[in-house]
Parts: C-alpha cells; sequence; structure tokens
C-alpha cells in the first residue's frame, strides 16, 4: 500500500470520526426564550369638593297642575301646598331654611351633594370620592438554555446467582431522552441489549 493512500484512509477515518463524534458524543443546547406578563393594579385616591357658583332657576308656574298631580302623595305626607311662584314676585315671603344631602355611587367611588334651600336654592356643593385603578403591565423577557447530554458510558457490575458472584461488563449510549444498552455475563458468555426512552422527568 503506498504512502498516498495511507494517507487518504487516516484522513477519511479521522473525518469519519469527527463527524460521529459531533453527531453522537456532542451534547446539543437549545435555547428558549420565556415572556412573562405581569398585571400590577395600584389604586389612586381622588377627591375634589367644589361650590356650584352658576346656579340658575326657571318657572315652573305653567305646570303647577303637573307637578301636584306627580308628587301628589308625597305633598300630601309633607303637608306642602304648591303655589303659583308668581305670588311672591317682588314681595318677601316666608320660607324653612333646610338642608338636602345624598350621593351617588358610580364605578368607582360616590358623588354627593350639600344644598341649602330657603323657598329657593341657596347654594350646594358637590362632592367626589373615587378610587380609580392604575394598571401597569410589566413584560419580562427570560432566557434558558437547555442542554441535551450524549455521550458513550462504561459499566461493571456483579450479577448474583448460585451462592456466587458474576462479573458484568457493559456500555451505555445516551443521546437526549433516549439510551441504548449492552451487558456481557464473563461468565456464561451471553450478551444482553436493549433501548431506553425517558418516561418522566426533565
Amino acid at each position: 500500500m503506498d504512502n498516498y493512500l495511507k494517507i487518504g484512509l487516516f484522513v477519511a477515518g479521522l473525518l469519519a470520526g469527527m463527524f460521529v463524534y459531533s453527531k453522537f458524543f456532542v451534547p446539543e443546547f437549545t435555547t428558549e426564550y420565556v415572556e412573562k406578563i405581569v398585571i400590577d393594579t395600584a389604586y389612586k385616591e381622588y377627591r375634589e369638593k367644589y361650590l356650584v357658583d352658576s346656579i340658575s332657576k326657571s318657572s315652573l308656574s305653567d305646570s303647577v297642575e303637573f307637578y301636584k298631580s306627580k308628587y301628589e302623595k308625597k305633598l300630601r305626607e309633607k303637608n306642602i301646598k304648591i303655589v303659583h311662584d308668581t305670588v311672591f314676585n317682588d314681595k318677601p315671603f316666608e320660607a324653612p331654611l333646610r338642608r338636602f344631602t345624598g350621593s351617588k355611587p358610580f364605578l368607582y367611588g360616590n358623588t354627593s351633594f350639600d344644598a341649602t334651600v330657603a323657598g329657593e336654592l341657596l347654594d350646594i356643593e358637590l362632592s367626589n370620592n373615587f378610587r380609580i385603578p392604575t394598571i401597569t403591565n410589566t413584560i419580562t423577557k427570560e432566557t434558558r438554555t437547555v442542554i441535551k447530554p450524549s455521550g458513550l458510558y462504561g459499566a461493571f457490575g456483579v450479577r448474583a446467582g448460585d451462592q456466587q458472584l458474576t462479573p458484568l461488563l457493559g456500555a451505555t449510549y445516551l443521546k437526549d431522552k433516549s439510551m441504548i444498552y449492552y451487558n456481557y455475563d464473563l461468565k456464561l458468555r451471553s450478551h444482553q441489549a436493549g433501548i431506553g426512552v425517558k418516561i418522566i422527568g426533565r
């Protein structure tokens, strides 16, 4: 065999060995990108109170009979008699001084009013008391590298039987989630081989 053939076989064997090593014995690395979105809700207090300074009135004299009928029961219970406001034009009149308060609930709080009345509306104050949610989205990106193991493992063990121990020689090839194993019984000169696959576990 000439030198060129020897060199060619050596190079071919080296390349074949490198291919087998990289294909079956080098572990694989897989990069996973995980994105997490965290939603955080905080609440902001909003309070406001202001006096309404644009109070206006309109006459309902033409509708007295309508409102008498509409509020008939309430007027009778409170012993109230409705008269035309034209009676009081440019003339003093007596009226009780009263205060009216109330509130209306909304989605994020309440709006309240406080009014002073003496025959006419003297003033009215409005108050807002809200608890408004502020939603914050936090996006977290995480990079995780997963290693898929690969390699050839040698093994030595014993088999118990017939009141004596028999030595065993073996080898296991692992590739990610599968494996191929081989055992040789030195006494019986028997061979064992099989394939295994990962069922549970990370």
